[in-house]
């Protein structure tokens, strides 16, 4: 779904405040729309009956709920995500798709270029 402005949006799932901050000002100065941040799997999952972000940023941990679910529709309906963790890429687990973990703390630009390289790639097939 195109927003109504004709921005891309991106979906925001963290459940820390100073790091959902960090990537909504991360999001909004690429001229994205912002879809979230939510705080809560379920409340990711609801969001995405309704809508189609461009891309997505994933806390693997979200308030002590893995956010699996949210990575396995995201996958299904090919929108492109990366997770952002304290855990790098140990948190994956086997049961997560393999995306791109950009780990915490991480500069703006660092998550910009990936997001960026996110939208241009698309989804991975693998």
């Amino acid at each position: 779904m195109v927003p109504i402005d004709g921005k891309r949006s991106c979906l925001i799932v963290e459940d820390e405040t100073l790091i959902a901050m960090l990537i909504e000002e991360a999001i909004t100065e690429m001229g994205l729309s912002l879809l979230g941040p939510v705080s809560r799997v379920s409340r990711a999952l609801d969001l995405l009956k309704t809508n189609t972000p461009a891309c997505a940023v994933l806390d693997i941990n979200v308030a002590g709920e893995p956010v699996h679910p949210v990575a396995q529709l995201l996958a299904e309906r090919h929108i492109p995500f990366l997770f952002v963790s304290g855990y790098g890429e140990a948190g994956l687990g086997a049961d997560l798709p393999k995306r791109r973990v950009i780990e915490k703390p991480f500069a703006i630009q660092q998550l910009q270029v990936a997001i960026r390289k996110l939208l241009e790639e698309g989804t991975p097939t693998a």
